[in-house]
């Protein structure tokens, strides 16, 4: 007599092994572990609770496992009936939980990422694959592991959590998304689908020019009621004849500026209520950083390249621009330059621009000025969700 666990165990392979049977191509050894893990289920005595229990079961590895047991949940999740699994009897000691909500990646995180990358993918994919797909949706790059749970090591979060397992295939490691980080996996591209499509929602960075505790978290700004305003970091514009020639280029186009001290970057768009009673600044997530030729590799030479880049790596702002000017070099710093270049663009995901002179880069700032403008001015803006997952419109703090 076959047990009702198992039975629901073997009902399962056989509906994942019809799946993979009527696949256009199917994968031949994805069949025979299928098919390997029904004979030895169908020919199993003992009692399976969990899809963990089925390790016991010859033909039966991690890939199988974990993903019975994340088929397991998702039945009780919906109702299913499943047979209670004891409690063990041996003494051990008592560890009080407190209650915590599931797992749910930030937003802009690398496990946000790759779950993201690893939805738009087929099952099974490596790495490599995963990286190429999920790196837009981040500013963290995969390709470098920078601590626990950054990069490409936010994947043993996601291992250890249940939303991805995965399985050896030579010397390649393939990976999975269970049921359940399939469903949160969707919600996010949901959310990127609808951020982009509408463009009615932004997200706003920590960099906010008014004070933090200031502004109540439901913050909005209605259509029609704001300005959008380019700020330059009054340490960017270092004397009087600079700061009057870029606010006088500016204020000839009609693009409303102001200068304060920036803690990061050069320039930054900031939206801001037109009564001027309401003190209320929001930085929009882009930034410029502005450089020379010259100022660029001596901050290679001197380190304060790196430390810069890795500070506006993190600032987690979604679009960053290196604003390069007057790009002329001799041949010892044209390899140097263009090989930095290439890692902001690659590694990091920043966008460069290269202008041969401040006139030029007026020019680019106020096209960028007037794409905010064309595709804000029209809708109302609110802060960015705090949680993706609980599906809110909260936003940060800003």
């Amino acid at each position: 007599m076959i047990h009702a666990s198992n039975a629901k165990f073997i009902e399962w392979v056989k509906i994942w092994l019809q799946e993979q049977e009527a696949q256009p191509f199917v994968k031949k050894h994805l069949k025979q572990v299928y098919q390997k893990a029904l004979a030895g289920l169908e020919k199993h005595d003992g009692k399976l609770l969990t899809g963990h229990d089925a390790k016991r079961v010859p033909g039966i590895g991690d890939f199988i496992a974990n993903k019975l047991e994340s088929k397991r949940l998702e039945y009780i999740k919906k109702g299913g009936e499943w047979e209670e699994i004891p409690m063990r009897t041996e003494s051990v000691p008592v560890v009080k939980k407190s209650a915590s909500k599931p797992y749910c990646p930030r937003y802009g995180s690398s496990a946000y990422a790759i779950l993201i990358g690893m939805s738009k993918l087929r099952q099974g994919t490596t790495r490599s694959d995963i990286i190429l797909e999920a790196q837009k949706y981040t500013q963290t790059s995969l390709t470098e592991s920078s601590g626990s749970k950054a990069g490409w090591s936010s994947m043993n979060k996601l291992l250890s959590e249940g939303l991805v397992f995965v399985q050896k295939q030579g010397n390649l490691h393939h990976y999975y998304l269970t049921d359940t980080g399939r469903e949160l996996a969707d919600k996010f591209r949901q959310y990127e689908n609808k951020k982009s499509s509408q463009e009615t929602l932004v997200d706003f960075n920590d960099l906010s020019l008014s004070h933090p505790e200031s502004i109540p978290i439901d913050t909005a700004l209605k259509r029609g009621s704001f300005e959008i305003v380019l700020v330059l970091d009054s340490r960017e514009v270092k004397n009087q004849r600079q700061r009057s020639y870029f606010q006088t280029e500016f204020e000839k186009i009609g693009i409303k500026t102001m200068t304060k001290a920036l803690a990061l970057g050069d320039f930054v768009w900031i939206a801001r209520p037109k009564d001027a009673s309401k003190k209320l600044e929001l930085v929009l997530d882009v930034l410029v950083e502005r450089k020379s030729g010259d100022d660029l590799d001596m901050s290679i030479k001197d380190g304060r390249y790196k430390e810069q880049k890795n500070r506006l790596h993190n600032s987690k702002m979604r679009h960053i621009i290196y604003l390069l000017e007057n790009m002329q070099m001799d041949d010892q710093s044209e390899t140097r330059l263009f090989s930095a270049v290439a890692k902001i663009q690659l590694l990091n995901g920043f966008t460069v621009k290269i202008t041969q002179t401040a006139a030029e880069s007026v020019q680019y700032l106020a096209r960028v000025t007037k794409y905010l403008e064309s595709k804000y001015l029209a809708f109302g803006l609110r802060l960015g969700p705090r949680s993706v997952c609980e599906g809110t419109d909260e936003g940060r703090k800003v």
